[in-house]
């Protein structure tokens, strides 16, 4: 399974508990074993012009077909009923995956 991730997202979570220091030094770890995924101007068009409702679930999703990624992890799976990617919850993901 490929290791593509959103930073954004992470970021964003991280920064409800974690110090500037603590997240800086979590995502420079992640990005030594992670690739990163351009958002390009196709994305954003794919975005605007697809079923999501919310254009960012949109660009998560273009920009995981982009790199055929295998699933996508959200707390919101009906925002992605339309995936034809696999969309996991964060749980489903560890008890697949991690348990």
């Amino acid at each position: 399974m490929e290791n593509d991730i959103s930073i954004i997202n992470i970021h964003y979570i991280a920064k409800k508990k974690r110090t500037r220091e603590e997240i800086t030094q979590i995502l420079k770890v992640i990005l030594k074993k992670q690739n990163i995924v351009s958002i390009d101007k196709d994305i954003i068009i794919s975005s605007l012009d697809s079923e999501f409702k919310d254009f960012e679930d949109g660009v998560q999703y273009f920009c995981a077909k982009k790199i055929d990624a295998d699933l996508i992890i959200t707390s919101n799976k009906k925002d992605f009923a339309h995936s034809e990617i696999k969309v996991l919850t964060p749980l489903e993901f560890y008890s697949e995956y991690m348990e």
